[in-house]
């Protein structure tokens, strides 16, 4: 028994020191997948609250979408001493890289065994001695954009060690007219039997 408690003491301990960051949406810092609802066509804000009070000097961080939706646009919040933070969304990194957005979408995707539709890059940088902590909204107006009816997962990545930090679900929902042109078009049927 005591062993068991001495393993769920040390994860526990793990898991709080590798929450650096959380993705926010529409200011609600780290929200439960289950509250996040969204209607096709709309847009939502997302924001990237960091609690990092050590930071290293660089860290290159991603967002990736998988399932119907997009992002683009971003605020950078973060910046002190001699910072150099800059955003980037997947056509600028494709740009930089000489491909095309599928192109990347593919190769990181498969990299990454995600089904990638979309995603984004920042870096946060300070060379002054001592870093300043990385804590609060780092990047915010990240602009979501809901194109479908299925859930979309966002995941934020450290590029420099792969590491998940944070991923959230958006369940996007019919429009109510789609919904009432459903019911009608079920009580016609009905009608027709």
């Amino acid at each position: 028994m005591k062993k068991f408690v001495c393993l769920l003491a040390v994860l526990a301990i793990a898991t709080i020191s590798s929450a650096t960051m959380t993705i926010g949406v529409g200011g609600v810092d780290n929200p439960p997948d289950s509250s996040i609802v969204m209607m096709p066509s709309e847009t939502a804000p997302l924001q990237v609250f960091g609690y990092d009070e050590d930071p290293p000097a660089s860290n290159d961080y991603y967002i990736f979408v998988e399932g119907p939706g997009s992002i683009n646009g971003a605020t950078i919040i973060w910046g002190a001493g001699d910072a150099a933070t800059y955003y980037e969304d997947l056509e600028e990194i494709a740009a930089g890289e000489g491909a095309t957005p599928e192109d990347i979408l593919m190769a990181w995707g498969g990299a990454l065994g995600m089904v990638l539709t979309d995603a984004s890059h920042f870096v946060i940088a300070d060379t002054s001695v001592p870093t300043p902590a990385q804590a609060g909204i780092l990047v915010d107006n990240i602009l979501f954009h809901c194109e479908g009816m299925e859930d979309v997962t966002i995941t934020l990545m450290d590029g420099s060690t792969f590491q998940v930090l944070d991923t959230q679900v958006i369940h996007q929902i019919p429009e109510p007219m789609t919904v009432a042109l459903l019911g009608l078009g079920g009580l016609f049927l009905r009608r027709r039997k």
